[in-house]
């Protein structure tokens, strides 16, 4: 592949203002409103660095307070809260409105599995996406400013053909709002970046509305195949190194055509990988001893679509959507104990996010649950460590909120703003 992007010239990789540029990479510093202007769909495997590069422009756009919308398919955004100076997770029954987000410049992290299935999830997200456009057309066009929305995992979310998750009605809504911002959101202020993994799966059109194209690795045949309609001068040996592409290396496709190879930076925030790893597996399974013989088994012999009679109540009963259950035989309280049992660093808000039920309430069992076991009670931190932590965020970012690093730290908050109150030399907070 030929570097058409020659360092003697100016280029559209790089801001000729440096307090303008987002610093993404060494040789790719784009001026902010190039992004804006043109969007960005970024194509590659898993773990070639999409997620990544997904946070590293969130958090380089952080800089200029403009509302960003991340749709997080598998919760691997969540850690960018504290880095974010409006941050705001939404939650299918806590979620900010478009009016809000717009005009108080929220940065939003969706949790989209807080949805019970994918068609709530995806019928939210229209919802919301029109509701942008809503507010964003009732401001004067001299008076609009951006706003940025991600999507992760655009493929799942825009499937080109049918699929098991969504109905008919849903998965065209989803694609029409999503053609919507990118043929008309951009105008508004409404920009949209795409995150997916194979480019074979997205139509031509959809990849020609964004602006500039981020191709990162790619392993099948088909794939590396389109890549090859886009690079210039593409050969053979093209297709070999992009198939051997490092974690965060891609070619760039900008607007002017130019194309660079890039090395894309770390981001800043955590990303805490959801990938089930053996050293789990043997956490709880080590002390687990278990009576085989007394497992009861159920006969798979009729087909799925001809349930045996025997199983007519049971197949009925799955068939409705259903909130997840504490494993058989267990109250809600006696599995929030089994899961300390099994590990005793849980915080209230993962054992909510496990159980799928209300924080106040997993948040009485734990107490509880200490309350007849002390000697399980993770070690008292050091006297002055919180103050110390709040300070440091604080020092970093001025603009957090109480309840911003009560969350992303998991201190209590009544706690935290005894010492937002003590730092600001106000009277108690909390009364």
């Amino acid at each position: 592949m030929t570097n058409t992007t020659e360092t003697n010239r100016p280029t559209l990789a790089m801001a000729t203002d440096p307090e303008r540029a987002l610093v993404l990479a060494p040789n790719f510093q784009p001026d902010v409103d190039l992004l804006i202007r043109e969007s960005a769909i970024v194509f590659g495997t898993k773990g070639s660095g999409k997620t990544n590069l997904l946070a590293l422009i969130v958090e380089q756009m952080r800089r200029y307070l403009f509302p960003q919308v991340i749709f997080d398919t598998e919760r691997e955004q969540q850690s960018l809260l504290k880095f974010l100076p409006h941050g705001v997770i939404a939650t299918a029954n806590r979620c900010p409105s478009a009016y809000d987000i717009i005009h108080r410049g929220l940065q939003v992290i969706i949790d989209l599995q807080s949805w019970e299935t994918e068609e709530a999830a995806a019928l939210a997200m229209c919802q919301l996406i029109n509701e942008l456009f809503v507010v964003s057309n009732a401001i004067a066009p001299q008076d609009r400013y951006p706003c940025a929305i991600h999507l992760d995992e655009a493929a799942y979310w825009l499937p080109q053909d049918t699929v098991s998750y969504l109905s008919k009605d849903t998965r065209k809504a989803v694609l029409d709002a999503f053609h919507k911002l990118a043929t008309r959101g951009r105008k508004q202020g409404l920009t949209p970046f795409l995150y997916t993994q194979s480019i074979s799966e997205v139509r031509k059109e959809t990849i020609r509305q964004a602006g500039i194209q981020i191709l990162m690795r790619q392993t099948l045949d088909t794939d590396l195949d389109r890549y090859c309609e886009y690079i210039y001068g593409a050969t053979s040996k093209t297709r070999a190194l992009i198939r051997a592409y490092p974690r965060g290396k891609a070619v760039v496709i900008l607007p002017d055509s130019s194309q660079i190879r890039v090395q894309f930076n770390e981001r800043q925030s955590e990303h805490v990988s959801h990938t089930p790893l053996t050293q789990t597996a043997i956490k709880k399974f080590a002390q687990v001893d278990i009576d085989v013989d007394a497992i009861s088994m159920r006969d798979m012999s009729a087909p799925a679509d001809q349930p045996s009679p025997s199983s007519s109540k049971a197949s009925k009963a799955e068939k409705k959507p259903q909130t997840c259950k504490a494993p058989r035989g267990l109250s809600l309280k006696d599995w929030v104990y089994s899961l300390l049992d099994a590990n005793a660093s849980l915080t209230n808000n993962q054992l909510s996010a496990i159980t799928k039920r209300k924080l106040n309430t997993v948040q009485q069992y734990r107490h509880e649950y200490f309350a007849q076991h002390p000697e399980k009670a993770q070690p008292k931190e050091p006297p002055g460590k919180m103050e110390r932590t709040v300070r440091a965020m604080l020092a970093e970012n001025p603009q957090y909120t109480a309840s911003q690093i009560a969350h992303s730290t998991n201190y209590n908050i009544r706690q935290v703003k005894l010492v937002f109150a003590r730092i600001q030399g106000q009277p108690d907070a909390t009364q």
